[in-house]
């Protein structure tokens, strides 16, 4: 099947990007993925010079996420082509490099380099780290800042240019106009929110930088919020991230907005069989299993988009076991009917919002349901 995906004049291989800072320099995970098999491989931010970042304690776990204060660790642009990416590009990875700069020149002296590397597919500018105190965040934060720092990288590299924007402002949505009108050939967001944990016991913040970012699924319902906004603001391509913990709830919750959107009269009548079907199954004292299944492909029908309905038929086989675990389990059918009525709802008003929510709720019911899978 054809999952290619074009990001300005670049052309992936799939949507699936693995994202800056999860992924160290991308090597380390050669063994347990194909590099080549990946959209694109986005490696942690590199500035001019190597950085220790900030120190010990760094990470501290919180419910449903974990804040991080690295400080942007890094070995350097400059050690990075010489000792990275001759490994990437042996791997057949489509290799974006994070920038990052204390200073407007900065930037475009890492983008020069970068585009005089060989092997280098994209530039993604890191306007947005919550906890660094210099550089980067004071321009995403700023929307002169923003228009500045990607017109001055886009002057100096053919590479495609896509600033990661920060979630800590009032409107994202101004952000990704100003990166547009700056020349950006994309948009990625959200970078982390910024946070803090107190130990109750000294009354101190436990990360030695006081603040530190946010992230894992307790940021995904804000995060689908604001890659929405944006994308009522820019017709660039966005880059949506930000505690997306499985390839299911990345492509239904994608779906059931998309339905919203889209859907026809026929889309409608699909949706509502499928609900009828389920509720008359789990009358007779069944499960509802196939009607379950016929409801999730009406919305991925409603949703008119041939991309996504691949990637939906590419899963299919993975959850279907899961499928029958979740909705074999005491008062799982009657709960999984409700979640989606209100799916058919938010659907049927044209509220893609909603709608998004909605199916992540019943997605995540499902999986501490039993209800596992590719999730």
């Amino acid at each position: 099947m054809d999952l290619t995906t074009k990001i300005g004049s670049l052309t992936l291989r799939n949507p699936v990007i693995a994202a800056s800072g999860c992924f160290g320099y991308g090597l380390e995970y050669r063994h347990v993925v194909d590099l080549a098999s990946l959209g694109g491989v986005c490696v942690k931010g590199l500035y001019m010079a190597e950085r220790e970042g900030h120190p010990p304690q760094r990470i501290v776990e919180t419910p449903s996420g974990m804040l991080n204060a690295i400080g942007l660790q890094g070995v350097g642009v400059h050690r990075f082509v010489k000792e990275h990416l001759p490994g990437l590009r042996e791997a057949g990875a489509t290799v974006f490099v994070n920038i990052c700069g204390t200073t407007l020149d900065e930037y475009v002296q890492v983008a020069k380099v970068l585009s005089d590397a060989e092997g280098v597919a994209a530039i993604e500018l890191n306007i947005s780290c919550p906890n660094i105190k210099e550089g980067g965040i004071q321009f995403g934060c700023s929307l002169d800042g923003t228009y500045g720092v990607v017109s001055a990288v886009r002057q100096v590299t053919h590479l495609p240019v896509i600033p990661k924007l920060t979630p800590n402002v009032t409107s994202p949505a101004s952000f990704a106009r100003a990166a547009a009108d700056a020349g950006a050939d994309a948009i990625s967001l959200v970078n982390t929110f910024l946070a803090m944990a107190i130990d109750v016991e000294t009354r101190k913040p436990i990360l030695s930088n006081g603040m530190g970012g946010l992230s894992g699924p307790a940021i995904r319902p804000i995060a689908v919020r604001m890659v929405y906004e944006c994308r009522q603001a820019v017709s660039i391509p966005i880059i949506g991230m930000g505690g997306i913990m499985d390839a299911r709830d990345a492509i239904e919750t994608k779906n059931a907005a998309l339905a919203a959107a889209r859907h026809t009269d026929v889309d409608l009548d699909r949706i509502e069989a499928a609900l009828e079907a389920m509720a008359a199954d789990i009358a007779a004292g069944g499960h509802g299993i196939e009607a379950d299944e016929q409801f999730h492909d009406a919305v991925t029908q409603a949703a008119h988009s041939g991309l996504l309905a691949q990637m939906t038929s590419a899963i299919a086989g993975l959850i279907a076991d899961p499928r029958l675990e979740s909705l074999s389990r005491p008062g799982r059918p009657r709960a999984a009917l409700r979640q989606h009525q209100a799916i058919a709802q938010a659907i049927r008003a044209g509220d893609s919002k909603t709608a998004a929510r909605a199916m992540h709720r019943h997605l995540a019911d499902s999986a501490s349901t039993g209800h596992r899978g590719v999730e």
